[in-house]
């Protein structure tokens, strides 16, 4: 009785269907990475400053207003990365501690 039992056969995608399962799904994946590529660069455009003034500003403002311009705390600016950056300085050979980023 096994012996004669015809082996099941599934239906299989032909090249064409193939074809354009294959395309549709390369344009959305195209569609899902340029939004997402669109949405961080809306993201960073408007999260940061127009220039290193104002972001010199900022930084110098916060350490002022918020930390009562302490001793322990610093402004500086990084040219490499186009930001100021709000540090805590390490005490006893302890490295300093980044407190906030000021992109520009």
């Amino acid at each position: 009785y096994i012996l004669n039992k015809k082996p099941v056969v599934y239906p299989s995608l032909g090249f064409l269907e193939y074809k354009k399962l294959l395309f549709i799904g390369m344009r959305i994946t195209f569609i899902v990475i340029t939004v997402i590529s669109l949405f961080i660069a809306f993201v960073l455009f408007f999260t940061s400053y127009r220039s290193a003034f104002e972001a010199d500003q900022a930084c110098h403002f916060e350490k002022r207003n918020i930390y009562q311009d302490k001793a322990e705390f610093g402004c500086d600016h990084d040219l490499e990365t186009h930001q100021w950056i709000l540090f805590e300085t390490g005490l006893n050979d302890r490295p300093a501690m980044v407190v906030k980023r000021f992109r520009y």
